[in-house]
């Protein structure tokens, strides 16, 4: 059973005001990963996760 760590999600309009906040919980090593594409390549971790989401799981 992998570890799990509570994320926050925060989404942000294009004026900066915050639109939808949740949580869930994911495996620690997808939370891992996200934090290191963050800093790598100056992504966040919510336009990270989308992106992985839609790649593998055809969330539109």
């Amino acid at each position: 059973m992998p570890k799990i760590r509570e994320v926050p999600l925060i989404n942000v309009d294009s004026h900066g005001d915050e639109l939808v906040t949740i949580g869930f919980k994911c495996p620690l090593e997808l939370y891992d990963k996200l934090n290191e594409d963050s800093k790598t390549n100056g992504i966040s971790k919510t336009k990270n996760l989308i992106k992985i989401l839609k790649k593998y799981y055809g969330v539109k």
